[in-house]
């Protein structure tokens, strides 16, 4: 595999997440009587997250990496098989055991105006001095 010829973006996965999480992320699949895959899975999960911190559009992703329907398509098919759900479960398994707490959160927290809130925003009901589409008298007051 072609090792990366490119600058560093600050969103490339350093050292330590990749030796976290290494095992996570399949290899490219490589069969003897092919070509041997041109980018690393590290490369590709590079490249996703450059599009995630910088929510570039898939076709506007610099031309330093992978092209970007070789990155979209590693992209569904690791969406598709958990992956990417797996590495980020283990990198904030990591950081919370980095910062002395259990891996599982104790306690939770609820918004209770969320709960309440409709699909559809603003005044809804009925009002019985609305009569029809005519235009209403004011209040006397």
């Amino acid at each position: 595999m072609k090792t990366p010829d490119r600058r560093s973006y600050p969103s490339d996965i350093t050292d330590e997440e990749w030796d976290l999480i290494k095992d996570q992320v399949p290899d490219p699949v490589w069969y003897p009587n092919m070509m041997e895959p041109e980018h690393t899975s590290r490369e590709m999960l590079n490249a996703i997250r450059y599009r995630t911190r910088t929510g570039v559009s898939w076709r506007h992703l610099p031309h330093d990496f992978p092209p970007w329907s070789t990155v979209f398509k590693r992209f569904q098919k690791w969406t598709r098989e958990g992956v990417l759900v797996a590495v980020h479960d283990q990198l904030r398994d990591a950081v919370r055991v980095a910062e002395g707490r259990k891996t599982e959160p104790t306690a939770a927290s609820v918004d209770s105006q969320s709960i309440k809130s409709t699909h559809a925003g603003g005044p809804h009901g009925f009002d019985g001095g609305k009569k029809g589409q005519r235009a209403q008298a004011p209040h006397p007051c």
